[in-house]
């Protein structure tokens, strides 16, 4: 019984973090709108390169998870994830920010 609750500890650990860090983003947007004078609709767009970088993480990230692992790829990402998160934080112009959205937000979505 103690081996089932390990990987089940490391996937609900990992939904966590998840939930939290993309809780923390969400709660940011009106602060990040109102640093950068953005509109909503201008800012519609620069969160639909969410969706962008999901189409191409998504396929690299199963391929990884197929030959290395899921957990070794877990391990992996976990770290630029969260260095993802502060890169939205510290984006000085909306090209960086443009970019922390399509592809650190994806690295572990």
């Amino acid at each position: 019984m103690r081996r089932l609750l390990t990987p089940w500890r490391g996937v609900a650990a990992g939904f966590l973090l998840n939930g939290i860090l993309l809780g923390t983003w969400a709660s940011r947007v009106p602060a990040v709108m109102g640093h950068f004078h953005v509109a909503k609709a201008s800012f519609g767009v620069l969160l639909l390169l969410l969706g962008l970088g999901a189409l191409i993480s998504f396929p690299i990230t199963g391929r990884l998870s197929d030959s290395l692992g899921a957990v070794r790829v877990a391990r992996m990402i976990a770290i630029p994830f969260l260095v993802s998160i502060a890169a939205l934080g510290l984006a000085p112009t909306i090209p960086l920010l443009a970019i922390a959205l399509c592809f650190g937000m994806q690295i572990w979505l």
